[in-house]
């Protein structure tokens, strides 16, 4: 009876150490399972640090860039607004002195028009002056026809030029006629009241032209 008592004491005893045992050894590998899980957690923790640290490094250098861009866009954008305000002072310039050119435009056209009113007045007057000369020149030729036959082609000559002058496309100045004019009339005058002997060819009816002298007193003419 009493080894009976011992060996199932024993037995208890084995039974035991054996039951501890099992825990101890499935402790043993749960601890050694979570080592390698902790290393591969570190070893997967590592990579994602050096992961965000690299994220990091690119972000910060990003920013970097991103804010010299910037500085740079700012001073464009400031280089902009001051072309813009001299543009906007060159445009309000510009709109000023359009005004100015219109108003003197307007002026000029008002001036234009009373131009052409003198101008239209002066031709007005200057065809009624011609209209004047060219009669007085009809009488002066009248007068040379039948006054002192004394060098009647050169005077009628004079008296052709002035009007040939006049009624030309491009005719002289009214002033040069009027000029003209008078100075026939001066030696008309100078004719009329002086007198002279010169030389000169006469047309006989026979046909001969002898060489004769003449002359001149006063209005009349005699044969020497």
């Amino acid at each position: 009876m009493k080894h009976s008592l011992i060996f199932i004491l024993v037995l208890i005893i084995i039974s035991a150490v054996v039951f501890c045992y099992e825990p101890y050894a499935a402790a043993q590998f749960s601890n050694k399972g979570a080592i390698k899980g902790q290393i591969d957690n570190n070893a997967r923790l590592r990579v994602l640090m050096n992961e965000l640290q690299n994220t990091v490094t690119t972000l910060r250098k990003e920013r970097q860039d991103y804010y010299s861009r910037k500085q740079e866009k700012d001073m464009e954008i400031q280089d902009l607004r001051i072309q813009i305000q001299t543009l906007r002072v060159t445009h309000e310039d510009l709109i000023s002195e359009t005004e100015d050119i219109e108003n003197e435009m307007g002026t000029l056209g008002g001036k234009e028009e009373k131009l052409k009113t003198a101008i239209a007045g002066y031709k007005e007057k200057e065809e009624e002056l011609s209209n004047y000369v060219l009669s007085h020149v009809r009488l002066l030729r009248g007068q040379v026809n039948n006054g002192i036959p004394f060098q009647l082609e050169e005077r009628t000559a004079k008296l052709d030029a002035i009007s040939n002058g006049i009624s030309t496309q491009n005719p002289m100045d009214i002033a040069e006629a009027c000029n003209q004019l008078w100075s026939f009339c001066k030696d008309e005058l100078r004719l009329a009241v002086t007198s002279e002997i010169y030389r000169d060819n006469i047309r006989l009816e026979d046909g001969r032209e002898p060489h004769a002298e003449f002359v001149r007193v006063g209005e009349g003419c005699s044969r020497v």
